[in-house]
């Protein structure tokens, strides 16, 4: 994602397996939302009304205080006070942004990163941060990077105070072989433009097909308002659940995940 705000054992596979020998089938559909708005009071307000008025409806919230968990041991009091409120939600799951850079990021790093994520909760249980969303992950296969990926994956898995939860973000269609490395995979974030041009969403829904999209996530964004506020984003909401059990949708052009869309979030949990 390229706007920033402010005990799963590793994965051991046959070299012949694919995604769908790992799935037990579909899960209900999740709403995935890169939650970089700054929680000043009542700024998340809105969603809260989504989460308390559909529980039905899983939340995966993606929190990036600055660019990852920042300098400091804990976060600052506005999030310290908001995660508190989230992590009660029996339907919500927080994971911590850590950007990667296509794994040309120091590992050192990226581990003090998931190490600072984890120390929350020994400051305070209410804390707790559930998985870890990595940001920047390549598509191209090379096996250094695959073991660079593995490490961040066993590492996760290990941590004391920390959920097992290891989210991928290519942004796009990677190598199969990473897939194999992730509870689930960012397949798409672009436009609405760039996922209903060409063969897009015939690719998509063909990777879905291949190895289910119960680990697939798809994250669109420049939705036209004709689209959004119609029946257009039920349609939408519909070509997305053949491809992916996670997505994030909004109409927003700029800002898109440092600002709330409302009306678009309401009929993203409504249909989805």
């Amino acid at each position: 994602m390229v706007e920033k705000s402010q005990k799963q054992t590793k994965k051991s596979l046959s070299p012949h397996a694919t995604v769908s020998t790992l799935s037990m089938g579909p899960k209900p559909t999740t709403i995935l939302i890169p939650l970089y708005v700054y929680p000043s009071l009542g700024a998340w307000d809105v969603l809260y009304e989504r989460i308390t008025t559909y529980p039905d409806r899983q939340f995966i919230l993606v929190i990036n205080p600055h660019n990852g968990p920042g300098a400091t041991n804990r976060p600052d009091e506005n999030y310290t006070r908001e995660l508190c409120k989230l992590n009660v939600y029996p339907n919500v799951r927080i994971i911590g942004y850590v950007a990667i850079g296509y794994a040309k990021r120091s590992l050192g790093l990226v581990l003090h990163d998931i190490a600072t994520y984890a120390g929350w909760a020994d400051s305070l249980a209410a804390l707790r941060i559930q998985g870890i969303f990595l940001d920047e992950t390549p598509d191209l296969y090379d096996p250094d990077i695959a073991e660079y990926l593995e490490t961040i994956t066993s590492t996760v898995a290990d941590t004391h105070g920390l959920g097992t939860m290891v989210v991928h973000n290519p942004g796009t269609i990677p190598d199969a072989r990473y897939l194999l490395l992730a509870d689930m995979t960012v397949v798409f974030e672009n436009t609405y433009e760039v996922l209903t041009d060409g063969d897009c969403l015939p690719r998509l829904k063909a990777l879905a097909a291949a190895y289910t999209p119960d680990r697939l996530a798809c994250i669109v964004h420049s939705v036209p308002d004709a689209i959004a506020s119609g029946a257009g984003v039920h349609a939408l909401m519909d070509e997305l659940k053949e491809v992916a059990s996670a997505v994030f949708v909004t109409e927003l052009c700029q800002d898109y995940y440092a600002h709330f869309s409302p009306g678009l979030l309401e009929v993203l949990t409504a249909t989805t």
